[in-house]
């Protein structure tokens, strides 16, 4: 199927395991539970989607406009949004381990506790949402745009965020711990109790607008 409108339709727990729905019109359409495990949605419209715990592991979303859709508690496992549209969407609680995410425009989205171990968000665009203790465990960000963003409590061990703009942002008690941060910009950012164990700030620009030193593990030198 493709092409099809959809629009605001009800398909509560619906089973569509597999399905091709390339460009098809979902806005507003309440998929709540709803059975996606490797549906091709390749630059459909879910614009305010319900798809609070829906199943979408391993599905195609790649290009698709998911602007204020609900996925929180969604199982996302390995699901490709690169070049997707998640601005102001709502992924809190949900599980993306795994997900290619490059290219991504998610500004002020809710990804409050989200589990996104091992994910690839290079060159996404996360600015000023809310990723209150989300798990970001070895996951990629590099050259990501995390400006103001709230990632408090966030896990970031092994992480590699090479590059990343990371002004502003708010990472109060996140665990740095082993995290790739050669050449961030840190400016005005808030890194109280923060665990930068082992973390690699070679090149960055500090909290206050220095340099730090090319070898500068653990901290700003």
């Amino acid at each position: 199927m493709s092409n099809a409108d959809l629009t605001n339709a009800n398909l509560t727990n619906t089973q569509l395991g597999g399905a091709y729905l390339t460009q098809v019109n979902l806005s507003g359409a309440n998929l709540t539970g709803a059975n996606l495990n490797r549906t091709t949605m390749q630059k459909s419209s879910l614009r305010d989607a319900e798809l609070r715990g829906a199943n979408l592991r391993f599905a195609d979303l790649e290009g698709a406009n998911l602007i204020s859709a609900d996925m929180s508690y969604a199982d996302m496992t390995s699901v490709n949004l690169i070049k997707a549209n998640l601005h102001n969407a709502n992924l809190s609680n949900a599980y993306l381990s795994g997900a290619k995410m490059q290219y991504v425009g998610m500004g002020s989205a809710n990804l409050v506790r989200a589990d996104m171990r091992d994910v690839n968000l290079n060159l996404a665009s996360l600015s000023h949402s809310d990723m209150d203790s989300v798990n970001l465990t070895n996951s990629k960000l590099r050259g990501t745009n995390l400006t103001e963003v709230n990632l408090q409590n966030a896990i970031l061990s092994g992480a590699d965020l090479s590059g990343a703009n990371l002004s502003g942002a708010y990472l109060f008690g996140a665990d740095l711990t082993g995290a790739n941060l050669t050449g961030v910009d840190l400016r005005g950012a808030d890194l109280a109790t923060a665990n930068l164990n082992g973390t690699n700030l070679g090149g960055a620009l500090w909290v206050n607008g220095m340099q730090c030193a090319k070898v500068s593990i653990g901290g700003c030198k």
